[in-house]
């Protein structure tokens, strides 16, 4: 086949060099020696012109696309991709192992895992690094680097330090931030010239810095205002030493300024622009040589837009500079620029820091991530959205945090088990979450009628009217059962394991199990800690149904976080298998189960589980939990983790809670449905407890004014179906989940749009989108649709810009 390719080349093979540089006297044009056509009648017989300017010829071996780049793309001899790109075929990476490290820049983030680099979105100015001015949603690897010990991000430009001791830059070259002579897109790693040996590196805005392990410090790129260091005006196409500073041991480098930190006493000096007081000096002068400001003792510095923040060794934080936006974070309002160093509030054992242009956030020991300043695009991560935030609130649900990144509009954090999550704007595919659209309204489910649904994240399934099972949306990890990693827009068919038939869905976090009509159940997906309880071992992913192992006679099913439980309809026995950490199992252990195991529940109505807790409702109408208690989730008033059932109270009294009918449960809250009342517990902080407040409670508050004849949980979100067959929302919002038209989240039950009579079902994804089914036999789904999780056929939904207003997992993961 490539002689064959051969035979077909553009007709940039034919041109001479000397016409480089002159594509605006010719249809097509070269570039860097690659061809970029206009037209696909450039690319010669059998040619199409793919939108990144590539000519692409016909090949069946490569899969996706079954077209592959010519060799003058630049993409060469690479396969396509479906938005003109490259397919997994053409060498993006496969399964990784991760040592992993973080940059976030102005629109892009970037990764390393192992020995390879992953950037995605904007790339306007090739900071993405893959050749291309692509903008990515997803992560893509960047070639040409070798073994990374280390990556930094400016606005428009990313920088590596390798292994081998070497400094990489791409991207925007406009102020020379690659240090190259050309100006303008470098969208491949280039070489930087005249360094020593380095100790840290650090991108800002239009510019970097390297510390070597003399203490001496070199920086290029814009020098406007000074931010060089060496006191002369001009932008020099190689690194200049800054001048003055004693021995460093540490340095940042922000929007039009940089700070280091000296090797002695923990002195602050700082150089640049000072239009805000963001040098520490007590004054507005410009400096283009460092001066010491008052900061000692400190060991990390980060410098944002017009403002810096340093920490000390005792854990605590400081800032000072522009504060328009409660950049400086000590709870003093907003406005007036501060001068000195004023201490942030609320944060304490601090071991990280990372500052944006008009915001920063600190990681404190425990892993809680802290942000303030600019909110416009829920950069802090809580979950709305803010002008300004003067003093730091904890970004929810990062988790234990072991790394911190903050660019411009949105922040990342890389969790305890190697996930990474990120916040913020997503207008340029920053987030590296796929696709951007939603809909905040209901939109109908088209060509189907199902008699059950289940909802999970970003996955929804049901059962037709014909008793098959149907699967759509995300399938990275086979959680749709198809066989296949694909995504799908609309509902598609799958088959159980030995045609077995499915009664009930239960879609969770990347796996899918289903209970059987004849009392098994099956899982499919991601088997850590053996989720899928087909005793396996080692536990591998599965993209097609296989048989939990212990599991007969089956009434009812529910997926947690990483576990899963069933109710036996003979005894009432509670049958748990996967995760165990925090005991949500029940069978007085913390060992985790590949099969399904007795927890100490016997004669149960039905069970529920959460993240890391599961409940059941007894035989007196009461409730029972067990597992993770850290927000009240266990409902009996404490905090505390039980390995055994303990019983649910009502806060009203302190007694046990009776007369309960129906018994649902999120991720972090559960609530039980009486004759007269709904009543929430746990986790509350998005309202989805609907008593009118936004925290958390250890036991079972009255959701206001809620009269139900269902009620339903998932994510951080309830719902309910009232006397009159409405449905109300109340919870997390983001991407618009309550059907309400808006996305603030809400703490009351808050009717769902054009659902106002007649439904019977519904189902919570995890993530942020709902479904529900009407009486006419209609399924409808809102919220958001980055995988076709709403199942209209369509990756195009509502606006075109995506924020996501709390940390959103990218789709990279580490072992």
């Amino acid at each position: 086949m490539a002689g064959a390719r051969g035979l077909r080349k553009p007709l940039a093979l034919l041109w001479p060099l000397a016409l480089l540089g002159l594509c605006a006297l010719v249809g097509g044009c070269v570039e860097d020696g690659h061809f970029k056509c206009a037209t696909s009648a450039q690319c010669g017989a059998g040619g199409v012109c793919e939108p990144g300017g590539g000519c692409s010829f016909e090949d069946p071996s490569c899969s996706a696309t079954g077209r592959r780049y010519g060799t003058f793309a630049e993409l060469a001899n690479q396969c396509t991709g479906a938005d003109g790109g490259v397919s997994p075929d053409g060498g993006d990476a496969g399964p990784l192992t991760c040592t992993p490290a973080l940059a976030v820049g102005g629109g892009h983030t970037c990764v390393k895992l192992g020995d390879t680099v992953q950037c995605w979105g904007n790339n306007d100015s090739g900071q993405v690094g893959d050749g291309t001015r692509l903008r990515r949603s997803t992560p893509r690897t960047v070639t040409g680097l070798g073994p990374v010990a280390a990556l930094s991000a400016g606005y428009f430009h990313t920088c590596a330090w390798t292994v081998a001791g070497e400094i990489w830059c791409w991207g925007d070259n406009e102020e020379l931030q690659v240090a190259d002579a050309r100006r303008g897109a470098v969208t491949r790693p280039q070489l930087i010239a005249g360094l020593g040996t380095i100790q840290q590196l650090s991108s800002g805005g239009r510019g970097s810095c390297v510390l070597e392990q003399s203490g001496a410090i070199k920086c290029w790129g814009a020098n406007n205002f000074g931010q060089l260091g060496n006191g002369v005006p001009g932008a020099p196409s190689t690194p200049v030493t800054v001048v003055d500073v004693p021995p460093a041991q540490s340095i940042s480098v922000g929007g039009y300024l940089a700070c280091a930190i000296t090797r002695s006493g923990g002195q602050l000096w700082c150089w640049g622009e000072n239009d805000a007081g963001q040098l520490g000096i007590g004054n507005l002068d410009v400096k283009a040589r460092p001066v010491q400001t008052m900061m000692t003792d400190a060991v990390e510095v980060a410098v944002g837009e017009s403002h810096v923040c340093a920490r000390k060794l005792d854990g605590s934080v400081w800032c000072w500079g522009w504060n328009a936006l409660g950049q400086v974070g000590a709870g003093a309002g907003l406005g007036d620029n501060v001068l000195m160093p004023k201490q942030v509030r609320n944060v304490s054992g601090v071991v990280e820091i990372a500052s944006g242009p008009n915001y920063s956030c600190a990681r404190e020991g425990d892993g809680d991530v802290w942000c303030w300043g600019g909110d416009s695009y829920g950069q802090s991560g809580v979950g709305d959205t803010q002008y300004a935030r003067d003093t730091p609130v904890r970004a929810t649900p990062v988790g234990a945090a072991t790394a911190l990144g903050v660019g411009r509009d949105h922040a990342c954090a890389l969790r305890a088990g190697g996930q990474l999550a990120c916040w913020g704007r997503g207008a340029l595919g920053a987030l590296g979450d796929g696709s951007m659209v939603q809909s905040s309204q209901p939109v109908e489910v088209t060509g189907t009628s199902f008699t059950q649904l289940g909802a999970g994240a970003d996955v929804t399934c049901g059962v037709d009217s014909a008793g098959t099972g149907q699967c759509w949306g995300l399938n990275g990890f086979g959680q749709l059962g198809l066989g296949d990693g694909a995504d799908r827009l609309r509902p598609t068919a799958l088959t159980l394991a030995s045609g077995a038939m499915p009664a009930q869905f239960a879609p969770g976090h990347w796996r899918t199990c289903v209970r059987t009509t004849a009392g098994g159940a099956q899982c499919w997906g991601s088997n850590n800690e053996g989720a899928l309880g087909n005793d396996e071992t080692p536990p591998m992913t599965h993209d097609r149904p296989v048989v939990v192992v212990g599991v007969s006679g089956a009434s009812h099913l529910a997926l947690g976080g990483s576990h899963a439980c069933v109710r036996r309809g003979a005894d009432g026995a509670v049958l748990c298998w996967g995760h165990n950490a925090s005991r949500q199992l029940g069978d007085g252990t913390t060992m985790s189960r590949p099969a399904a195991v007795a927890s100490a529940v016997t004669g149960a109505l039905d069970v529920v589980t959460g993240s890391d807790f599961s409940c059941a409702r007894t035989a007196g109408m009461g409730v029972t939990c067990w597992g993770d208690n850290n927000f009240g989730q266990l409902g009996d008033g404490s905090g505390m983790p039980r390995s055994a059932p303990v019983t649910v109270v009502a806060e009203a009294g302190g007694t046990a809670l009776t007369g309960v009918v129906e018994l649902v449960a999120g991720d972090g809250h559960a609530c039980a449905r009486t004759a007269t009342q709904v009543l929430c517990w746990g986790v509350g902080y998005s309202g989805q407890l609907g008593d009118n407040m936004f925290g958390s409670a250890n036991a079972a508050r009255v959701v206001s004014g809620m009269t139900a004849m269902r009620v339903f949980a998932g994510g951080s979100r309830t719902c309910a179906i009232d006397m009159a067959g409405a449905l109300k929302c109340w919870g997390d919002n983001f991407q618009g989940a309550l059907g309400d038209g808006g996305h603030l989240p809400r703490a009351v039950p808050t009717q769902v749009m054009g659902l106002t009579s007649g439904v019977v079902d519904a189902a919570i994804g995890s993530g942020g989108h709902t479904c529900a089914r009407t009486m006419d036999g209609k399924s409808w789904c809102w919220g958001e649709n980055e995988y076709g999780q709403l199942g209209v056929g369509s990756g195009i939904g509502a606006g075109t810009s995506h924020t996501a207003l709390s940390p959103r997992v990218v789709g990279l993961s580490c072992p």
